[in-house]
């Protein structure tokens, strides 16, 4: 069935910064609009952390770069700790 109606909206990912959110906060305020606020965190690799491998949001969603996965052959094993330990910050942070 599709939408008889659209509404317009702002979609804030927040790292880890509440001064991030408390702007969109301020931005949909001023248009208007709806706020859908997602915490996310980096998911970097074990040897290098700043190194981004994917992200994780609450809720469980899980968006990895597969091209960074196969050139550097990360393991399935190794994907599931790191986003199992960054899940958990997240909900620490909720």
């Amino acid at each position: 069935m599709p939408f008889s109606y659209m509404r317009t909206g702002l979609m804030c990912l927040s790292w880890h910064s509440l001064a991030v959110a408390c702007l969109s906060y301020e931005v949909a305020k001023a248009l208007n609009v709806l706020l859908d606020l997602m915490l996310i965190r980096k998911l970097g690799l074990s040897s290098h952390e700043e190194f981004a491998m994917g992200t994780i949001a609450t809720g469980g969603i899980c968006v990895l770069n597969t091209e960074v996965i196969q050139r550097l052959a990360i393991s399935e094993a190794e994907i599931e700790r790191i986003a199992a330990a960054e899940l958990r910050k997240l909900w620490q942070r909720q």
